[in-house]
């Protein structure tokens, strides 16, 4: 709910940032290796982390007088009152810390504080209505106790906004870029594709070496007697040599004057040697 909330308040805002079909690193034409894209989300989950635990950890803090102030309140069942309170710090830590991945995701590289304010709205206002203990009747207290637990919302998840917008100006983060690519992905990008041009070229000049090499010397001497090559269950080609001939026809068999081998190995083709 918190995520589905975060992403409609900030339906309507207008990115700064170009779309992604107006970059020119189009998804057809990223060619990037298998290790390069495995780091690069390697890189952008441990930033998500990152951002998360500063997020849980700074958010925790800050409604830490609020809870302190609900136990001292309740001094006369100190027990059930403080084991709840561990309960409760611990649930609201989880939820910084999927605030602080989510508020990533969302306010990226763009200049925008309404997109700022529209996440930690939406994530306090998703937290106070899920606190809310409703009967059956609408009463003043239930509107006491959303605005109560409103704005301890939106104090600890304030914060722990605040606090990732300090991180990442003073370089302990990086935001996410606004095509959801890291900051020198196009660094590598060139440097895959000249990799890939390289191999590409090294490539070419091999098969020109050969082509050279094979105009130069012209064909391979002429050979007699080459053992047999499967053809797929048919029999082998005559042996002849490679620039003339066979030394028979169709019509008349053996030429005159031919005293070489038979043009097959197999016995049964010796009576009647015909091309196949």
């Amino acid at each position: 709910m918190l995520l589905a909330l975060t992403l409609v308040s900030s339906r309507g805002l207008t990115s700064p940032t170009a779309p992604v079909f107006a970059s020119p690193l189009r998804c057809a034409g990223v060619r990037c290796s298998d290790p390069e894209r495995k780091a690069v989300f390697s890189e952008e989950r441990s930033e998500s982390v990152k951002a998360g635990g500063i997020a849980s950890l700074t958010g925790t803090m800050a409604s830490a007088p609020v809870k302190a102030s609900a136990v001292l309140a309740t001094l006369p069942v100190k027990a059930t009152a403080l084991a709840s309170w561990q309960i409760s710090t611990c649930v609201f830590a989880v939820q910084l810390f999927l605030f602080g991945i989510v508020y990533r995701c969302t306010v990226r590289c763009d200049d925008n504080d309404a997109l700022r304010q529209g996440a930690v709205g939406a994530a306090a206002l998703c937290r106070a209505l899920g606190l809310m203990q409703t009967n059956n009747a609408w009463t003043g207290d239930m509107w006491l106790q959303l605005g109560l637990s409103f704005g301890e919302s939106a104090l600890a998840f304030g914060v722990a906004a605040a606090a990732l917008e300090f991180a990442w100006d003073k370089g302990y983060g990086r935001r996410l870029p606004g095509l959801g690519l890291p900051p020198d992905f196009e660094k590598r990008l060139r440097r895959e594709e000249k990799r890939i041009l390289r191999e590409e070229k090294a490539f070419a000049k091999r098969l020109y070496d050969f082509e050279e090499k094979r105009i130069r010397d012209g064909p391979p001497p002429p050979y007699r007697d080459e053992p047999p090559r499967p053809f797929l269950g048919e029999p082998p080609p005559p042996r002849f040599y490679r620039d003339e001939t066979p030394p028979f026809d169709y019509r008349d068999g053996y030429r005159d004057g031919y005293d070489g081998p038979p043009p097959y190995e197999y016995p049964e083709d010796l009576e009647d040697p015909v091309v196949r």
